[in-house]
């Protein structure tokens, strides 16, 4: 939290890579928060899309806590 504000920053090398981070955070955000609570972190997601649809996702580096 920032100034009593939950603030999420993704940036993928393309736009469907962001909707795979995006999505990979929505469907593990209870197991994330269990890991990190409320600690600034940083991780890094991979995503597979056939027809610019998220097929599947995984977090190949993190959470890194700062």
């Amino acid at each position: 939290m920032i100034d009593g504000r939950v603030v999420v920053h993704i940036a993928g090398i393309h736009s469907i890579g962001s909707l795979g981070a995006a999505q990979h955070l929505a469907d593990n955000i209870a197991a994330l928060f269990k890991k990190v609570g409320e600690t600034q972190f940083s991780a890094i997601i991979s995503c597979n899309y056939e027809d610019m649809r998220v097929t599947g996702t995984d977090m190949v580096a993190g959470p890194f806590t700062w």
